[in-house]
This record gives C-alpha cells, sequence and structure tokens, in this order.
C-alpha cells in the first residue's frame, strides 16, 4: 500500500507544481498578444514593399515581352514582303510610285513595278506599315554578268495608340537578282 500510495502522492504533487506553470504560460501568452500584434503590422509592411517591388517588375517585363512581341510579328511581315518580291517576275520587281528616301546614297531607285512602295497590314491585331525602296546595285554580285536589285523594307507600328513616341520601326533588306527561268531586261548591266 505505501508504493501505491507513494505514486499517488507523486502525482499529486507533479499535478500541483504543473498547475502554476500553467498559470504563468497563460499569463505570458496574454501579455504577447500586444506584441503580436505589432509584429503582423511589420511584417505586412514589410511584405507590402516586396510585393510592390514585384510587381513594378513585372509589368515592366510584360511591356518589355509585348514590344519583343510585335517585333518579331513585325519582322515576319516584311520577311513575307520579301518573299512576294522574289517571287514576282525580276524584270517587274520596283515599287509603283518612286521612293528614294530609304536608298542609300549612290543607289539609283527601280523606276515603275508591280510593288506596291508603301501597303499596311494587320496581324494579330497589329498594323504594320510597310514602307519600300528598290534600288539598283552599282557591282554585279559574285561575277554575274547582270545587275542585282537590293529591296529595303522598314516595317513600323505604334505600341501605344494615340502616342507619337511609342512607333517603332525594324529594317530588313536583301538583295534580288533575277532567277534561271528569267531573262534579264535589255540595257540593264548585260542583259541583251
Amino acid at each position: 500500500m505505501d508504493a501505491a500510495a507513494g505514486n499517488a502522492a507523486s502525482s499529486s504533487v507533479d499535478l500541483a507544481a504543473a498547475a502554476p506553470q500553467v498559470l504563468v504560460v497563460r499569463g505570458r501568452k496574454h501579455k504577447e498578444r500586444g506584441n503580436s500584434l505589432v509584429e503582423v503590422i511589420i511584417s505586412m509592411g514589410l511584405l507590402f514593399t516586396i510585393l510592390t517591388g514585384f510587381s513594378a517588375a513585372y509589368f515592366k517585363s510584360n511591356d518589355v515581352m509585348k514590344v519583343s512581341v510585335n517585333e518579331t510579328v513585325a519582322d515576319q511581315a516584311a520577311a513575307a514582303y520579301i518573299e512576294k518580291a522574289r517571287a514576282a517576275q525580276w524584270s517587274t520587281v520596283g515599287t509603283d510610285t518612286e521612293n528614294t528616301a530609304q536608298l542609300p546614297d549612290p543607289t539609283l531607285v527601280v523606276k515603275g513595278g508591280s510593288l506596291p512602295a508603301l501597303s499596311t497590314v494587320t496581324i494579330r491585331g497589329l498594323t504594320i506599315t510597310l514602307k519600300t525602296s528598290i534600288g539598283w546595285t552599282k557591282a554585279p554580285i559574285k561575277g554575274a554578268t547582270y545587275g542585282s536589285k537590293t529591296l529595303y523594307i522598314d516595317a513600323s507600328w505604334q505600341e501605344r495608340a494615340g502616342v507619337p513616341g511609342s512607333i517603332r520601326t525594324v529594317r530588313q533588306e536583301t538583295t534580288l537578282t533575277p532567277g534561271v527561268d528569267q531573262a534579264v531586261p535589255s540595257g540593264i548591266r548585260g542583259g541583251s
């Protein structure tokens, strides 16, 4: 019996010793509630500052991505125009109106032709203006006895509607020579 009484006595002592600690813990929790409110406010401020920085970076990268996509679309429009010029009969490759603004200085303009000097296309909702100039290349290319034509295309678009400073332009140029099955016009560098 003494062993059972000793166990009962030790367990009642343990409970009595634990009870004041619980009260102290409860009192400490009650006092820390004010501190945790301040900590929450400070952490919310830090979180707001960090999120503001991330959102600014997100919107900037979104603008850069939009410009990059639009530039790619404009490049594709210019490349499609170049393919149209390559598919045309070489002797008719020229612009419908004389456009010398884009030609380098010693280049002579090709007068008359089947390609428009100014056109617009809309791709994926982006309106692109294509300004085209075609000039004679002075020297034959790679030992050929005929001349060649150089095609200059400026593809322009507006990033933000109504904002004049948001107009961007990409330029492509290529050299066109007569195909194997195409005759060189008479009087044109080696043509008969």
